[in-house]
């Protein structure tokens, strides 16, 4: 449990003040798996421009440990075969810009049992590897949750809301994928 989880609690205790709540999960529940050969993905890049996090010192291992997670949800997705070590890989080009995937709200609010809406949102590029980047296509997608606390347990409502970033950030990637192999489909 992080410190500002930890600390959360006693600061909602003092109580009279609203206590603003920002915190990002680049966590993903597991997919669900799809049968099929899968098409191949070449390359495989993950950014992250989330305004709120691009000033965080830890923006890079952000995006390091984004991009590790995702490349585990498509492994085990099966749509998409990830080949990134095979110089002559005749598949896809993937480039990944999630573009807001901090959840922001305030917790006073939300701890009085009004809903909190998650947002989501990613860019997609892609381009066959024998294209240019320059000939990518791209689509955009989003997902948005509203979130209302069950007030059961101590932290019973900040579990649930963590819970539930998650989940949005797993439907976000679950339609982008989908979404993709339409189009590589058609390419």
């Amino acid at each position: 449990m992080d410190l500002r989880r930890c600390l959360l609690l006693p600061a909602l205790m003092l109580g009279g003040c609203a206590i603003p709540l920002q915190y990002h999960s680049s966590g993903l529940m597991a997919p669900i798996p799809h049968d099929g050969p899968g098409h191949t993905l070449c390359t495989l890049s993950v950014s992250l421009a989330d305004p709120e996090l691009m000033a965080d010192p830890s923006h890079g291992a952000l995006e390091a440990q984004m991009q590790a997670q995702i490349a585990h949800f498509i492994r085990g997705d099966g749509r998409f075969v990830l080949n990134t070590d095979a110089e002559d890989c005749a598949g896809t080009e993937l480039a990944l810009t999630f573009t807001d995937i901090t959840d922001v709200g305030n917790f006073e609010v939300y701890a009085d049992g009004m809903p909190m809406t998650l947002t989501a949102v990613a860019d997609v590029r892609y381009w066959r590897n024998d294209q240019a980047p320059a000939s990518a296509q791209q689509f955009t997608r989003s997902s948005v949750m509203e979130v209302t606390p069950e007030l059961d347990g101590d932290l019973a409502g900040t579990n649930l809301l963590f819970i539930n970033s998650v989940r949005n950030k797993t439907r976000l990637m679950e339609s982008i994928l989908a979404e993709l192999q339409i189009r590589v489909e058609a390419l």
